[in-house]
């Protein structure tokens, strides 16, 4: 079911009950060599926060996490 739109259509979902609850930022953190992760916070208007350098480890070694946000006003 890769590539139908439901991952975009679900957090599409959450971050609109979120925002309706009255939260101010949400993340999304993907691994830095992971693309197509890192398309769908992109796709959604966030923005690109910075890189945690080395923060998680994974089965190559330490990998880079990328942070993105966005804010109830992005909305």
């Amino acid at each position: 079911f890769e590539g139908q739109g439901y991952m975009n259509e679900a957090v599409g979902a959450l971050e609109g009950a979120l925002f309706e609850l009255g939260f101010h930022r949400i993340e999304i953190r993907c691994e830095s060599s992971n693309h197509r992760s890192a398309q769908l916070p992109r796709r959604r208007g966030y923005q690109l926060d910075g890189t945690l350098r080395g923060a998680r480890l994974s089965k190559d070694g330490y990998a880079d996490t990328l942070v993105f946000s966005k804010l109830s006003s992005d909305s």
